[in-house]
């Protein structure tokens, strides 16, 4: 048989734990005063008067991902095709000092004198002085503004598009692009 005796607690005095009920805490705190400034985000989309580039992919049908002789991505439109990328690349981990996640993917060339029937384009997101490890959801939804962006301001269609970057505004830019010589003039 147990018996229960509760013990008695011991108690301090205010002035004994050094408490000072006249001191004056503020009750005004800057909660942020230790963040960096945020920039709003930023959307570029490459059109038909950037004289400079040079391409355009069909983005409804998707080949291969470049270096791989198969891939689940075939005839996955862009927006698949990205959310994979950014699935693949969760947690990669940027150190500050301009890093980068990235992807190469073959889609159908969808611009009229353009030297090849494919067209390498380049998933990826670059590191410009911010710290920390990707989201691959936020990536995901940062994809889908940037290609639903560049869509809707008639810079690209899904079927000739050209691509375009978005910054996020605190250091992260999310870029969809043809990383080859060949695709600007």
């Amino acid at each position: 048989m147990s018996v229960f005796s509760p013990q008695q607690k011991s108690q301090v005095s205010a002035s004994r734990a050094g408490i000072d009920f006249n001191e004056r805490i503020s009750s005004i705190v800057n909660a942020t005063e230790h963040l960096s400034t945020r920039g709003a985000p930023k959307l570029r989309c490459y059109n038909n008067h950037d004289v400079k580039h040079k391409f355009a992919a069909d983005a409804r049908y998707a080949i291969l991902e470049v270096g791989k002789e198969q891939d689940d991505i075939m005839n996955k439109n862009i927006y698949k095709v990205a959310r994979k990328f950014c699935s693949e690349s969760h947690g990669h981990k940027f150190n500050g000092r301009t890093g980068k996640a990235e992807k190469v993917y073959w889609f159908p060339n969808a611009w009229k004198n353009f030297r090849q029937s494919v067209v390498p384009v380049s998933i990826r997101v670059l590191d410009y002085g911010r710290v920390g490890r990707l989201d691959g959801r936020v990536c995901g939804d940062m994809m889908t503004t940037l290609i639903s962006g560049c869509i809707a301001d008639g810079s690209s269609s899904i079927n000739h598009f050209r691509g375009g970057e978005l910054s996020d505004g605190i250091g992260w830019v999310y870029h969809i692009f043809c990383n080859e010589d060949y695709c600007y003039g």
